[in-house]
């Protein structure tokens, strides 16, 4: 495989010492299509992960140090580079779950790419303008695209900004400043920036307010952050803490500075705590309504009682919509610890059955 990418390199380096030959009339196609041929049956041909993600960081690496070198910012077509970059793009869509998030960008990629981002970024800022969202805000959206263009972006940051980009033009017509914020913290928009605007935005909904009011303000505040949906399974920063942990974070420190008092709002002091994730809780508790157990008229009903009966892990308030909306769990992963507890506790019943 070495000796393959080093006729790659050593033509892709020729080139670029004779920048006068044709694009059209080198021999860089037929290369990357044979190239093609060869990576992706290496690919098919190994089984463990571990080689798979060495094979993969390896050569595609050296692909976007070759793709790199036949990049020239002058050229309207960039035809050799095109070539590189698209054998780059095929390996890593066949294994794509594999493939190194921390590699970079091509700059052929990150040039095509940021011009469509940068277009797409005024129309939505003329969106949010029109919609008279906070201008303080709206800059600081647009970090995300001016660092995409001037720094040197890896996939993962790609993969970031498309998925960003599209939530923020699927926004709302009726959507508030508000909605925005909850909106890019669930998309994990942990820019330093933004996180100082969101312990502003905080404060200022409780300005004016006496003790026990800002009290029981902070703990709406933290109930709501922990029951935020996350819409991205990455953060803007990977480098920082998650934004959501940042502000439930400086939730606490409010709380526990002496400033306030830690009134219940209008909590169970004797709710039953288990240790099932909220997910796990909802579903649990649903079986056993499935099955009789419960005798309760509705599922609006039960969802209010777990809600004030139960905490869940790392959770000691939560809501009646939100315990409803995770009833019909569909990822295994949900499933799969209360089935591990049922099993338990049919064997346990079993053995005074023999």
């Amino acid at each position: 495989m070495t000796y393959e990418l080093e006729l790659l390199e050593t033509l892709a380096d020729w080139l670029k010492k004779n920048p006068t030959i044709n694009e059209h009339d080198v021999l860089l196609q037929d290369e990357t299509k044979r190239l093609e041929k060869v990576m992706l049956h290496h690919l098919m041909s190994l089984t463990n992960k571990t080689q798979l993600k060495t094979y993969l960081q390896i050569n595609l690496y050296k692909l976007t140090e070759i793709c790199d070198s036949l990049y020239a910012p002058e050229s309207k077509d960039n035809v050799n580079a095109t070539l590189v970059m698209e054998l780059l793009g095929k390996l890593r869509k066949t294994v794509f779950s594999l493939s190194p998030d921390d590699l970079q960008l091509p700059l052929l990629l990150r040039k095509i790419n940021g011009d469509e981002f940068e277009a797409q970024w005024k129309s939505i800022k003329n969106q949010l303008t029109s919609r008279s969202i906070d201008p303080l805000l709206i800059e600081i959206i647009a970090f995300a695209y001016h660092y995409y263009v001037r720094s040197r972006p890896m996939w993962s940051n790609d993969s970031y900004l498309h998925f960003f980009t599209e939530t923020l033009e699927d926004l709302p017509e009726k959507a508030d400043t508000d909605t925005l914020v909850n909106l890019l913290v669930s998309l994990g928009y942990n820019y330093s920036r933004f996180t100082v605007y969101c312990f502003r935005w905080m404060r200022q909904r409780f300005e004016g307010k006496n003790t026990d009011e800002k009290s029981k303000l902070l703990l709406s505040l933290k109930k709501e952050m922990r029951q935020l949906e996350l819409l991205h399974h990455s953060n803007f920063d990977s480098r920082k803490q998650s934004i959501l942990d940042e502000l439930l974070k400086w939730i606490d420190e409010e709380l526990s500075n002496g400033a306030y008092e830690q009134t219940a709002l209008s909590t169970n002091p004797l709710k039953i705590n288990t240790r099932m994730k909220v997910l796990e809780l909802a579903y649990w508790e649903k079986l056993q309504y499935d099955h009789g157990i419960y005798e309760e008229m509705n599922l609006d009903i039960l969802s209010e009682k777990v809600a004030f009966n139960f905490t869940s892990k790392g959770q000691d308030e939560l809501s009646a919509s939100s315990i409803k909306s995770k009833f019909y769990p569909k990822d295994r992963a949900i499933i799969a610890p209360v089935e591990e507890i049922l099993v338990k506790m049919l064997e346990d019943v079993r053995q005074f059955m023999r």
